[in-house]
């Protein structure tokens, strides 16, 4: 009897076989949905087969994803904001930024980078990451439209200014050329960033590559090159991508592509969310909207003169930023051009920007 006893589970334990029932009911969810895929292997190509096996995968975290509590009592959030109050962060608040307007990038928020193309959405947003880097953040870049070797030769030429075409192919550099090259790489070797090289790339599998790669900033180019079928489609993955950010806490920089204007003799005005593909959802989603802007000679040939334009900007401001485009570089410099400031509704401080 007294052994009998002794096996009776305590409540103290109650955790640990909590987690082993529900260890077991996330392996019968494993078990059958490899039975189900195993069914019908025999009339799935290969192709068909992985992406069964990602749905099924992504489907399985959903639901047995820890859930936030979703009712919070006013109390508890007071305690909070006086906690915070007394013990300010001994660290960088938030993921910094190449431009000094832009102040460092916030956990769970969804920034829109647009542009037209070859405007230098993909060489901004190489800054943005290369600040990060610099700075010993973890640094994911989810490449659909460039391979990881072209991304990475302009992330390179960016670091030291040769020309691409030698980049790209370092035989044809000279003895001072390959010294500078490789005084980058050296740099560029410490960085934690890493570059995912997917051309099927869709909110699924960012899930995936986030959850297992822990990144403090991920960078994707771009959402009209993801896969999607129509509008709806389209929608969907933009509210997934906001999900990935809030879920894991870390921001989140999309590039999307501007359509050019219907007017023969202005086909790339100043970009606005009106040219913003999906702009609704775009706008609705993203904590901000940025576009990159190059202008154009009467040729409508780029020119280095360019703008960084803050379309939207749920916690602060909104306006015009001059920038220089560097061929050489591949990069944006701030300019001391005039900037166009617009205020919206103070938020916080008088006069503070964040984003």
């Amino acid at each position: 009897m007294v052994e009998l006893a002794s096996l009776v589970p305590a409540t103290a334990n109650v955790l640990h076989y909590a987690n082993l029932v529900r260890d077991a009911w996330v392996k019968r969810l494993v078990s059958r949905s490899l039975l189900e895929i195993g069914d019908n292997l025999e009339t799935m190509s290969a192709d068909e087969a992985v992406e069964a096996l990602d749905r099924a995968a992504l489907e399985i975290e959903e639901s047995t994803a820890q859930k936030h509590e979703r009712i919070i009592g006013i109390g508890d959030l007071v305690s909070a904001k006086r906690h915070a109050m007394e013990n300010p962060p001994t660290v960088r608040a938030g993921v910094p930024t190449p431009f000094s307007f832009i102040p460092p990038l916030v956990g769970g928020r969804l920034y829109v980078l647009g542009g037209y193309m070859g405007d230098g959405k993909s060489a901004a947003a190489l800054q943005f990451a290369s600040e990060a880097c610099e700075a010993g953040e973890k640094v994911g870049f989810a490449s659909v439209e460039m391979s990881k070797s072209d991304l990475f030769d302009r992330w390179a030429v960016q670091r030291t200014g040769l020309d691409y075409w030698r980049v790209k192919n370092p035989h044809l550099l000279d003895m001072r050329q390959r010294e500078v090259l490789d005084e980058a790489l050296s740099v560029m070797e410490s960085w934690k960033a890493e570059v995912i090289d997917d051309e099927f790339l869709d909110p699924g599998s960012l899930r995936r590559y986030q959850r297992t790669g822990k990144y403090d900033l991920l960078l994707v180019d771009h959402l009209h090159m993801m896969r999607w079928k129509d509008r709806h489609d389209l929608e969907n993955n933009i509210k997934a991508i906001t999900k990935i950010s809030r879920e894991f806490d870390v921001p989140i920089i999309l590039l999307a592509q501007l359509s050019r204007a219907g007017d023969y003799a202005k086909p790339f005005p100043v970009p606005s969310m009106r040219q913003l593909r999906e702009t609704a959802m775009l706008e609705a989603m993203a904590s901000a909207v940025w576009f990159v802007y190059r202008e154009r000679d009467e040729q409508h040939v780029q020119t280095p003169r360019s703008q960084f334009i803050v379309a939207k900007n749920r916690y602060g401001k909104v306006g015009t930023e001059a920038l220089y485009f560097h061929d050489a570089t591949q990069a944006f410099e701030e300019n001391h051009w005039e900037s166009m400031v617009v205020e919206e509704e103070p938020v916080g401080e008088k006069g503070l920007v964040d984003f």
